[in-house]
């Protein structure tokens, strides 16, 4: 059942068109030419509507992006925070070409039933539909609009990848055991015979990890004036009280801002989602300040962003 007080985003397009729709709207609004987009990465973690494709290069032909190289990056729900983390690695590098100066980063996942039940198919959240796009130039490398990134850190936990394969066979095409995507029954499996607490340690260790590691790269402390919110997942409100609040609040004095009360978790698009709602709320404004985004996603990996508002 839905939390209290919590809903999702429901629609009958799909992850792709959805991602398409987003980053149209992000492209006119800077202003930008297609054809001087390099790179295209697209992030997801749920079907993405045809068996045997790339979702990315449906994302750039769309948008006219004929002249990039689409990638894409299926990292679950921490997609977005990793496709950030590579485009800012081959911004920050060496220019491969006349054209190498922009990256167009997307996701788009939809939920839709008898393939996936939005409200109980997974432990934690509640799935909603949604598309997120954003736009990266070279340089720190800067977010079109007046945002740079400042740091990005990732910790990964790859011997909890069991959690969501559970005990089946590999299979030779999806949803071939059941019609019906239950990762629920794979995490109940995992913890019948697991270790009290490892999963929730860990999470906590990789938390407290990230934070110290982008907090480390800029040169701050969590109690610096200069932070102005820290951004949690779209995840229930019982995982964010019991994890993500406490040890946020341990390393922050800023407000800690959740958005999923009202779409629901975005699949591999809550890091993106998060920043396009802060600015359309203002809670990021046209002061400078800098911003901490959190991310996770089934594997397991854990991400922290640092964003400064120039």
């Amino acid at each position: 059942m839905t939390e209290p007080g919590r809903t999702a985003s429901v629609t009958t397009a799909s992850g792709p068109e959805l991602a398409v729709d987003a980053a149209i709207a992000v492209i006119e609004s800077a202003g930008v030419d297609p054809d001087d987009i390099s790179l295209v990465l697209h992030a997801w973690s749920h079907y993405q509507g045809h068996d045997f494709w790339s979702p990315a290069h449906y994302v750039a032909h769309r948008v006219g992006a004929l002249a990039a190289t689409p990638i894409g990056i299926n990292q679950m729900c921490n997609g977005a925070a990793a496709a950030i983390e590579i485009a800012q690695d081959r911004l920050a590098g060496p220019r491969r070409g006349s054209r190498d100066g922009l990256c167009l980063i997307t996701t788009g996942d939809s939920f839709k039933s008898p393939g996936f039940d939005r409200q109980s198919s997974d432990y934690g959240c509640v799935y909603g539909d949604g598309g997120t796009a954003v736009l990266l130039g070279r340089g720190s490398p800067e977010m079109i609009g007046g945002l740079r990134i400042r740091a990005t850190a990732t910790d990964a936990a790859p011997e909890l990848e069991v959690m969501n394969r559970g005990v089946d066979p590999f299979a030779p095409a999806s949803r071939w055991y059941r019609s019906t995507v239950d990762v629920r029954d794979a995490k109940k499996r995992h913890l019948r015979t697991a270790e009290p607490g490892v999963y929730a340690d860990r999470e906590r260790r990789a938390i407290d990890t990230v934070v110290r590691s982008v907090l480390d790269e800029v040169g701050i402390d969590g109690v610096d004036s200069r932070i102005r919110a820290v951004f949690t997942p779209r995840l229930n409100a019982d995982i964010l009280e019991s994890t993500y609040r406490p040890l946020l609040q341990h390393w922050f004095r800023a407000p800690v801002v959740e958005y999923g009360a009202v779409t629901g978790h975005l699949g591999a698009g809550d890091v993106i989602g998060n920043l396009a709602d802060a600015i359309a709320d203002r809670t990021i404004d046209d002061s400078s300040g800098l911003y901490v985004l959190l991310s996770a996603g089934a594997g397991f990996t854990w991400s922290a962003i640092v964003i400064e508002r120039c």
